[in-house]
């Protein structure tokens, strides 16, 4: 089974395209990979970063549009883990920012979204650092969703009582 993800592509002004990952949308998989596609290729024009980003990840479009990346789960797709919101800025690639978004699956029956990582990408880490930021990332993200199943079969184990 893939560990299934979003990346969002959008610019100043609003909205977001939307791009599908099947596999490895994990952040040591996919944010890794996005994170040194933004980092390495500082690209001036917008529209060849997006290129990138899209034919350097494998990344299936959509052709959907969301006004914001809590737009995008469950309203798109309600099995993706992962979302990657990447905001372009066509003035200054160094303003271009990226946010990484864990869902709530796997726990049952709530839906939300919430950030885990965000920045610009001038500030991003060094390449060979991002690896061991975005295991922190996940591991932060985790804990959360831990927490929210425990909290989640004690409401259950109260309700039966």
């Amino acid at each position: 089974m893939g560990t299934r993800g979003f990346v969002l592509l959008g610019g100043k002004e609003g909205g977001f395209r939307v791009y599908y990952r099947h596999t490895d949308a994990y952040p040591t998989g996919l944010g890794v990979e996005l994170l040194r596609v933004l980092k390495l290729n500082p690209a001036k024009d917008i529209y060849e970063l997006r290129q990138k980003i899209v034919r350097g990840l494998q990344l299936e479009d959509y052709e959907v549009y969301v006004e914001s990346p809590e737009g995008a789960f469950p309203g798109v797709q309600g099995d993706v883990e992962w979302i990657y919101a990447v905001r372009l800025d066509d003035r200054d690639a160094g303003l271009t920012s990226v946010t990484i978004y864990r869902t709530s699956v796997p726990v049952p029956d709530v839906d939300f979204v919430f950030p885990v990582f965000s920045s610009y990408v001038s500030f991003l880490p060094s390449p060979e650092d991002i690896p061991a930021r975005m295991a922190e990332v996940e591991r932060a993200a985790e804990i959360v969703l831990s927490a929210l199943r425990g909290y989640h079969r004690a409401l259950a184990l109260a309700r039966r009582e």
